[in-house]
């Protein structure tokens, strides 16, 4: 596995900060739910609940994880589906339980104990991972600015500027080679002499990517850009389900605005345990810009987290078992 094309990132301690906010994320949100939550309405609001959709959201959510470990597959070219669901589903959901972002840590070492792939490229791909997050998150949301309620505080340029930062991503990739030789001329004029380990480093990460790339089939790209998403659609239906589940009344589009902004925070290096705190600041930020009370939207956004980590919680358990199972 020692010459697998995946360029070595290595990993930096996290600082204390962002520990510290980690912790006082849980808080705001208990607060959250004192200062603005009407227990027994929201209480009324679940007993009606339509099971039907609620099922479908579960579903969705599920079918997510296999468009994940297509994801995988396509970034390391090695793995079986077994071996891969199995790692895929609990690095998700220790990453959602662990504080501070420190679940992230378990994939490269899933792939190490699991696959024999060095620790250092089991970082580079979990570094994939999150620019491909990040171009289907940008991509969602540009494509939810179009349903914005008239009056909205946000201008439509924001939209835009997601939209070219998706565009932006996918050239990036699509032209790395020449990215990479543009980015060694320019560099000795971007960098000063002080940074010139900072500039060695990022000129060979960047090298490695664009050989990487060159090593890879013709249509890798397309697979890839659609595998994330296609996972990134099947989530956004298990918000939509649930929430028409819920009766809140959200055309699609003004769902894709609200929530991205709460998806948006799983990229960010902090969380709490469960991601509390975080997830529904994101969603009741998203959910007020498109006229949604923070009474309706932060006990809606608890309930979508939370059985978001229990569904993910029965998958890792599946995940886990077969990960025990010999091969056959």
């Amino acid at each position: 596995m020692d010459d697998s094309p995946l360029p070595a990132l290595s990993a930096s301690r996290r600082p204390a900060w962002r520990a510290l906010l980690s912790a006082l994320l849980p808080l705001a949100l208990a607060y959250a739910l004192w200062r603005w939550v009407d227990w027994r309405a929201f209480a009324a609001q679940l007993r009606g609940a339509d099971p039907v959709f609620a099922g479908l959201a579960v579903l969705s959510l599920a079918l997510g994880y296999l468009f994940r470990v297509w994801r995988l597959r396509l970034i390391l070219g090695l793995g079986s589906p077994r071996v891969l669901f199995g790692i895929s589903t609990t690095h998700y959901f220790l990453n959602r339980v662990l504080p501070a972002r420190s679940g992230e840590v378990t994939l490269p070492l899933l792939l190490r104990q699991h696959l024999g792939v060095p620790v250092e490229k089991g970082v580079a791909a979990l570094l994939f991972f999150r620019l491909l997050d990040l171009f289907a998150l940008l991509l969602f949301w540009a494509a939810g600015f179009a349903y914005l309620p008239a009056g909205a505080p946000l201008s439509p340029l924001w939209g835009l500027a997601a939209l070219a930062g998706a565009v932006g991503l996918a050239l990036l990739w699509w032209r790395l080679d020449r990215w990479a030789a543009l980015a060694g001329r320019l560099a000795g004029r971007l960098f000063p002499e002080r940074l010139a380990g900072a500039k060695a480093k990022s000129l060979e990460v960047l090298g490695k990517l664009a050989r990487y790339k060159a090593g890879r089939p013709s249509g890798f790209l397309p697979r890839l850009l659609a595998a994330s998403l296609l996972n990134w659609l099947a989530t956004y239906l298990y918000y939509h389900f649930l929430l028409v589940a819920l009766s809140f009344g959200l055309s699609f589009g003004a769902m894709l605005f609200a929530v991205t902004i709460s998806n948006l925070t799983f990229l960010l290096p902090v969380s709490a345990v469960g991601n509390l705190g975080s997830f529904e600041t994101g969603w009741a930020a998203g959910f007020h810009l498109v006229g949604i009370s923070l009474s309706a939207s932060v006990p809606a956004g608890l309930l979508a987290n939370l059985l978001a980590t229990a569904v993910t919680a029965l998958l890792a358990l599946a995940g886990w078992l077969l990960l025990r199972r010999p091969a056959c």
